[in-house]
């Protein structure tokens, strides 16, 4: 399970793709993300992002991962592991489309997508482990407009029944 620490890392991820939305190894970046979060979900584990990043061949020599080297020993968790599955489900969809368009190299798509999630594991720790239906409004609908009308949309009904 993710803990506070670990969506922080998550957030992380999203905000070096979008800044390096070209960079080719963002593929396998991702499916190391998507590996953590639902092959790992019983996993309570530190670094579990850092972890499964630092088996990416060609990643210790890029500089904006120097991140994933560094072992956080954490004294204090301010509260429990994320359990919830339907937010778990929001975060793998979200990764699932983002390497679908690295998969496109439609470099303003990777940026556009990237900028739209980064904050959603922001939006999950400030908000108890719930998205918050500012993320759908303000982050969501402008992705949807312009890339793909459907992207999240099972999702969001689920969080709503």
């Amino acid at each position: 399970m993710l803990s506070v620490y670990d969506l922080y890392d998550l957030h992380a991820i999203f905000v070096r793709i979008r800044f390096s939305p070209e960079n080719s190894i963002n593929y396998d970046i991702m499916l190391k993300v998507v590996d953590v979060l639902t092959k790992e979900r019983g996993n309570s584990n530190e670094n579990q992002f850092r972890v499964a990043l630092q088996s990416v061949n060609g990643l210790e020599k890029n500089e904006l991962y120097d991140f994933i080297y560094i072992e956080n020993k954490y004294s204090y968790y301010p509260m429990p592991p994320l359990k919830n599955e339907k937010t778990y489900e929001v975060l793998i969809a979200c990764c699932e489309e983002l390497i679908r368009v690295i998969a496109q190299k439609d470099i303003e798509q990777i940026t556009e997508l990237a900028d739209c999630i980064h904050n959603l594991p922001i939006f999950i720790v400030e908000n108890n482990f719930i998205i918050p239906k500012k993320f759908w409004k303000n982050e969501i609908q402008c992705y949807r407009k312009k890339w793909n009308k459907s992207f999240l949309s099972i999702e969001q009904r689920n969080i709503w029944r």
